[in-house]
C-alpha cells in the first residue's frame, strides 16, 4: 500500500504532454486501487470497532493520493506552458507564473 503511494507521486514527473488527463489518469487510478483496498479489513482486526493502526494507513493514504492529484492540477495549471503543445492561455498563464515554477 505504501508503494502506492509512492508511485502516484511518479505523476509529477509525467511531462509528455501539457494534458491534466495523463497525470490524473495515474493518481485517480491509484486512489481507485486503494479505495478497493480499505474495502475490506483483514481477519484478524475485522471486528475491532476502533481505528487501528492499519486503517489509519490506509486513511492517509488516501489523503496523501488525493493531495498528489490537487498539487497535479496546480503544477499543469501553473506550469504547463512551458510544453511546446501548449494552449495560448496556458502559455499566458506559464508566463505570469514563470518565477514560481522551477522551469524559471
Amino acid at each position: 500500500m505504501n508503494l502506492l503511494v509512492l508511485l502516484a507521486s511518479t505523476s509529477f514527473w509525467d511531462s509528455v504532454s501539457p494534458e491534466l488527463s495523463s497525470r490524473m489518469s495515474i493518481s485517480l487510478t491509484i486512489i481507485l486501487t486503494l479505495a478497493a483496498y480499505t474495502s475490506t479489513r483483514p481477519a484478524a482486526i475485522e471486528k475491532a470497532p476502533y481505528v487501528t493502526f492499519h486503517d489509519w494507513c490506509e486513511q492517509m493514504g488516501i489523503v496523501i493520493v488525493t493531495g498528489i492529484s490537487v498539487h497535479n492540477v496546480f503544477a499543469v495549471v501553473m506550469c504547463g506552458g512551458e510544453h511546446g503543445e501548449a494552449p495560448v492561455w496556458m502559455a499566458e498563464e506559464f508566463e505570469r507564473n514563470e518565477d514560481q515554477t522551477l522551469a524559471g
